[in-house]
């Protein structure tokens, strides 16, 4: 039987005196889980959306000054919704419509701040030689369609949404690999990829450049952000080890095996 995902695989195989154990060795402190209502649950399914719940609030440092504040956070792991041999313009469409999709379900189950995947709005190419027409997808981080289309929908729903797109510098006429961060309708900043994989034949440098300059984040999404990207990185850092119940998502949003036939909400 093919299995589900990473988790389903460990709750089915690993004895229940040792479970615990083998849980925080690979995602850290233990994480209750949300019981989803009827209504969200039948909606994810009726999409074919995989969604998960999960309450962090026991795991964040409490402060002496200010009250806590609890946060919904949707990080969402998608294949492409369309095949990859069509026109490069209806691949575009039918990916953002699935992501527009997405977007809806994670508002439905209560989601204030909607993290979408790498690139999203074209599938993953970087282990291919050729550049297009993939890199046709690249678009303004200020006025792209994309970003217009999140505009819109965050400035209804009061969100906030990491928007991850291949970014075309108009200036330079340079790709770049930017998160762009969209609340309530604003652009509030980027942050484009610094740190590019390159092992061998696989040199993501061949489809867009590196930024050395600090990410350009405001607010609260910065620390969202620089977590985010200590943990999917790999790094050993105090901040690594303090937020390790992240590295869940490195094994079973991004990591190796994951089945990409079914969409991820968690």
């Amino acid at each position: 039987m093919e299995p589900v995902n990473v988790e389903q695989t460990i709750l089915e195989s690993v004895p229940a005196e040792m479970l615990s154990a083998v849980q925080g060795r690979l995602f850290g402190a233990a994480i209750p889980v949300v019981a989803l209502s009827e209504e969200v649950a039948a909606h994810a399914e009726a999409i074919s959306v995989e969604l998960k719940s999960y309450d962090m609030t026991s795991l964040a440092q409490k402060e002496p000054f200010r009250e806590a504040r609890t946060v919904k956070i949707a990080a969402i792991q998608n294949a492409t919704a369309a095949a990859t041999d069509l026109p490069i313009d209806e691949q575009y469409n039918k990916n953002v419509a699935r992501l527009v999709e997405l977007y809806h379900a994670s508002i439905k189950a209560g989601g204030e701040v909607i993290c979408f995947q790498e690139a999203c709005t074209a599938p993953f190419f970087f282990c291919l030689r050729e550049k297009l027409p993939w890199t046709y997808l690249a678009e303004n981080a200020e006025t792209g369609a994309t970003v217009r289309t999140f505009k819109e929908l965050t400035s209804r729903d009061g969100s906030v949404v990491v928007l991850p797109i291949l970014e075309r510098d108009p200036r330079a006429d340079r790709i770049w690999n930017t998160a762009v961060v969209i609340d309530s309708g604003r652009c509030v900043g980027k942050a484009r990829k610094a740190h590019i994989p390159a092992v061998g034949d696989f040199n993501e440098r061949n489809y867009y450049s590196e930024d050395v300059n600090q990410p350009l984040v405001s607010r609260h999404e910065s620390l969202l952000t620089q977590h985010w990207d200590h943990c999917s990185n790999g790094r050993k850092s105090a901040s690594f080890q303090k937020f390790s119940h992240l590295r869940y998502f490195e094994v079973s949003l991004i990591g190796p095996g994951i089945n990409t036939d079914v969409d991820q909400v968690m």
